[in-house]
C-alpha cells in the first residue's frame, strides 16, 4: 500500500478517519434527551390518544420536559452533569413496554389496562430518577462547596444543623 501523506498533502484515508468520530460527542450528549422524548411521545400520542386520558398524556409530556430542562439547568448553573441511574433505566423499559402494549392493543389484543398501568409506572419511575439525581447533585454540591446552594436548600440545611 502506498502512503499518500507527503509534505503539503493530506492522506485521504487519515482525513476520513479523523473526521469520523466514534463515541459520544458534546452535541449528542445535549440532544439525546430531547430525541428520546420526541421518539417516545411521537409513538405514545397516536397509539394512546383514545385509550389514555388526554390530560395524563400531556401531564407526562410536561413532566418529561421539566426533567430534561432541569438537567440542562443544573449543568449550566453548577456545572454538574447528573448521570443515568437505575430508576431512569427502569423508566425507559416501562416506556418501551407501554408502547409495545399499545401496539398489541392496536393489533386487537385487550391490553388497555396493562398499557395504562405501565405508562403510569414509567412516569413514576421518572420521578424516582429525578429524586435520586437531585440527592446526588446535592451531595456533589456539598462536597465541592465552590458555588453556594440555592437559598431555600441552604436555609433548610442550616435549620437541620441548628437542631442537632
Amino acid at each position: 500500500q502506498q502512503r499518500l501523506h507527503t509534505a503539503g498533502r493530506l492522506d485521504l484515508r487519515t482525513q476520513r478517519t479523523e473526521s469520523l468520530r466514534l463515541g459520544p460527542t458534546e452535541f449528542g450528549k445535549k440532544i439525546d434527551p430531547f430525541v428520546d422524548k420526541i421518539r417516545y411521545f411521537a409513538a405514545l400520542i397516536p397509539l394512546g390518544w383514545g385509550i389514555f386520558p388526554h390530560a395524563l398524556i400531556w401531564l407526562a409530556a410536561a413532566f418529561a420536559a421539566m426533567l430534561t430542562f432541569g438537567r440542562i439547568f443544573v449543568e449550566w448553573r453548577w456545572g454538574l452533569r447528573p448521570g443515568a441511574n437505575a430508576w431512569g433505566k427502569f423508566k425507559v423499559y416501562g416506556e418501551i413496554l407501554s408502547i409495545a402494549l399499545l401496539i398489541s392493543l392496536a393489533a386487537g389484543m385487550a391490553l388497555a389496562i396493562p398499557a395504562l398501568v405501565v405508562f403510569i409506572l414509567a412516569t413514576a419511575l421518572g420521578g424516582a430518577s429525578f429524586i435520586t439525581q437531585s440527592q446526588s447533585i446535592l451531595r456533589q454540591r456539598r462536597a465541592s462547596k465552590s458555588v453556594p446552594l440555592p437559598i431555600a436548600i441552604t436555609r433548610s440545611t442550616e435549620r437541620k444543623d441548628r437542631n442537632r
